[in-house]
């Protein structure tokens, strides 16, 4: 049996900045970065592409995208 996956949470962002106190990120089809840092698994630099996946009303960056 297959087994699905609900992609409805899954984003695709790129990293705006990175700080002390996470990452900024904006969304694809976003016109501005969002204002609030978030956490992230992964070490990522300014200009990365990103998958994010929104839980429990925040949203956490799980990795990069590569090849760039």
């Amino acid at each position: 049996m297959a087994e699905t996956v609900d992609t409805s949470n899954c984003f695709l962002a790129t990293v705006t900045s990175v700080t002390n106190h996470g990452i900024l990120i904006k969304l694809d089809g976003e016109s501005q970065p969002m204002e609030k840092p978030y956490k992230r698994i992964y070490t990522v630099r300014t200009g990365d592409r990103v998958l994010v996946l929104k839980m429990s009303g925040t949203y956490i960056v799980i990795g990069p995208l590569y090849p760039k």
